[in-house]
């Protein structure tokens, strides 16, 4: 009898003692918080890109610069260039120097020649030398241009009579003579007949004396 009540009060005792952690078990499976609710990412406003239309101005294409003058329609200057500067006309070789590097872009052949030409001009100019003429200076490209009229070399000319057009100032007798040769190569794609005389005629080059007979 004794042991039997031994016993109960053993078990109740491991009664009591289990009872605290089955609680904590079964409130934490009871005890379960909801999962949170995801709500969608506030939309962002469109960016300035994204509210361009195909018509803003920021999609047009961009402004197409002029085309560049080539070698070819300068060339006659800088020949003429060289020719003043070994007469000593250190003044007009300055002058067409400057329209042929003006016009052409750094680093190219041409550009560098002319260049060269100019400091070397400017380096012999003595201080008493007038500035020459615009007719004077654009001479030898006006000449050059009725010479390709007259070979029928149109796409040539009319660059040349181009270039000469922009500089020329309104009122002088070059210019009257450039428009009219022009209007000429327009009308005329093939050769010009009776073109008139040239301008200017750039002298020959000097001729080397012959080796003397052995």
């Amino acid at each position: 009898m004794t042991d039997r009540r031994v016993i109960g009060a053993g078990l109740l005792l491991f009664s009591w003692t289990l009872q605290p952690a089955w609680s904590a078990a079964q409130d934490d499976e009871l005890v379960v918080p909801p999962p949170p609710t995801t709500s969608a990412p506030p939309t962002s406003p469109p960016s300035p890109a994204q509210a361009l239309t195909p018509d803003s101005p920021s999609d047009a294409p961009p402004a197409v610069s002029p085309p560049s003058v080539s070698d070819e329609v300068v060339a006659p200057l800088l020949t003429a260039a060289e020719q003043d500067l070994a007469a000593g006309r250190h003044a007009l070789a300055i002058a067409r120097t400057a329209l042929v590097s003006q016009a052409l872009p750094e680093a190219t052949p041409l550009r560098i020649r002319s260049d060269g030409l100019r400091l070397l001009a400017e380096q012999r100019l003595s201080g008493n030398a007038s500035p020459p003429s615009i007719d004077e200076v654009l001479a030898p490209i006006v000449a050059q241009a009725e010479l390709d009229l007259r070979s029928g070399n149109v796409v040539v000319a009319v660059p040349r009579l181009d270039f000469a057009l922009a500089r020329l100032p309104e009122g002088s007798a070059l210019r009257a003579r450039v428009a009219s040769l022009r209007a000429l190569a327009v009308s005329s794609p093939g050769a010009a007949p009776g073109t008139p005389p040239v301008l200017y005629a750039p002298p020959p080059p000097p001729m080397s004396a012959p080796p003397p007979p052995p």
